[in-house]
């Protein structure tokens, strides 16, 4: 009788837990890139208690790529032009603040690949 009882209370526990979903916001760019291409995604927090999250790889053959993230005050955050050929991981921590965060990028006369992601 007692071990059907600390199986409910295990099994109700279980789902419990289950139903809870971690929730977490994504934006960024998986693609291609040619001359004078642009793109810009918006990010909008749900979770304030975690980090903005940049992270992500630039593979560079020809040409200029710039990266930029902004967070809603206005201020960029990161800003990196990439113009030598190869392949670049970024990882970066950004203190979360409430609002947009904006990540762009433009190509300067540059051919690449672009798989970059803001989180939280």
């Amino acid at each position: 009788m007692l071990q059907g009882k600390i199986f409910r209370y295990i099994f109700f526990a279980f789902v419990l837990i289950s139903c809870v979903k971690s929730t977490f916001t994504k934006t960024g760019f998986d693609m291609n890139f040619g001359s004078n291409s642009n793109g810009i995604s918006i990010l909008t927090p749900v979770n304030d208690d975690s980090p903005i999250v940049l992270k992500g790889v630039i593979t560079m053959h020809e040409g200029a790529l710039s990266v930029k993230l902004t967070n809603p005050d206005g201020v960029e955050v990161y800003a990196k032009v990439f113009e030598d050929q190869g392949i670049f991981e970024i990882n970066e921590l950004y203190k979360m603040i409430e609002g947009s965060w904006k990540l762009s990028y433009k190509s300067q006369q540059g051919r690449g690949a672009i798989s970059l992601h803001a989180l939280n």
